[in-house]
């Protein structure tokens, strides 16, 4: 465990936790601690303390400190905004929303290395929603998650939060027709839709926001009895719903029931009357996503071959080409 903070830093960092209970409980020992097998990009463990009510429980600890030894691209044009933004969603968003995520216990920072460490609820057990039988799930998921983010789009209390606006957005299709240029096979075509989706695009995305996760990929979601709860929230931001229901159904063939998760999507975000334009918007995501990918580090784009091809289906889908 020698990659993660000593009890030094640990201990006073749980000082900040208070469990949740019919009074208020806090931690009065650390029992064990475990290196998380499922770290990505931050560094995480697994700490069992014993609370003051006598209780035991199980946290996921959070670190602000890089797996990777190279971190200076990670916060990718904006995109990602670290730890310690991660733990504001949490506080400030998540938790007054309920049942989207797990629980968060508290967060602290580090006066010495300013690095940030978040305390989460550890759910053993659970497990991605890998196959095409759990879309229903996580689409009805996304749908409640984005009807009750609508209600923090205009509040002064989360005025923090990352707001996708035209610049953000044509800075990926601007990108993406610059890192294409080496590709004469697809430069032409490319540079085309990244033009008309700079027209279009925007005004279409930013016409009914709400707090979306940012990156809502299957390995940010976990599922446990039939539950599911998002992850990794560094990407939250005030933007289009359907950029994150383009993501979450990117990748399934038609037959893995795509289309009935959309409208499903629809239905239970908006149960009164469907949006007219819904369709034209999650085309246009379509296309966001793959231009977002591609825009995103230029020695990167030539191992990206399968989302040129994607690219060029969502650009006709849209009308962009």
């Amino acid at each position: 465990m020698s990659a993660v903070p000593g009890h030094e830093v640990l201990s006073p960092a749980l000082r900040a936790v208070v469990a949740p209970g019919p009074e208020t409980a806090r931690v009065t020992a650390v029992l064990g601690r475990q290196a998380n097998a499922a770290s990505s990009t931050f560094e995480s463990e697994i700490v069992t303390c014993r609370l003051s009510d006598g209780r035991e429980v199980k946290l996921l600890c959070k670190h602000e400190r890089f797996q990777q030894s190279n971190p200076a691209d990670h916060a990718s044009w904006g995109h990602r905004r670290g730890g310690g933004y991660e733990a504001e969603v949490y506080r400030r968003v998540l938790e007054p929303m309920g049942d989207v995520a797990p629980r968060f216990y508290g967060a602290h920072q580090d006066r010495a290395t300013g690095l940030a460490c978040a305390f989460l609820e550890y759910l053993e057990g659970a497990g991605h929603p890998e196959d095409a039988t759990t879309l229903p799930a996580t689409t009805r998921w996304l749908a409640r998650f984005h009807r009750a983010g609508e209600a923090f789009v205009s509040d002064p209390g989360v005025a923090f939060l990352t707001r996708y606006d035209p610049d953000y957005l044509t800075g990926w299709s601007r990108r993406t027709a610059e890192f294409v240029r080496p590709f004469p096979e697809h430069h032409a075509w490319v540079v085309g839709a990244c033009q008309r989706f700079a027209e279009i695009g925007p005004a279409a995305l930013l016409a009914q926001p709400t707090v979306i996760h940012g990156e809502c990929y299957r390995k940010n979601l976990l599922m446990r009895d039939e539950r599911i709860y998002g992850i990794d929230w560094e990407t939250c931001a005030v933007a289009a719903g359907e950029i994150d229901l383009a993501m979450l159904t990117e990748g399934w063939e038609e037959a893995d029931g795509v289309e009935a998760a959309v409208r499903q999507y629809a239905h239970e975000r908006w149960p009164e009357a469907i949006p007219s334009g819904f369709a034209s918007r999650l085309a246009l995501a379509r296309v966001y996503v793959h231009l977002r990918w591609l825009g995103d580090h230029l020695e990167w784009t030539p191992y990206e071959a399968w989302r040129f091809e994607e690219l060029r289906r969502a650009g006709e889908r849209a009308g962009l080409l």
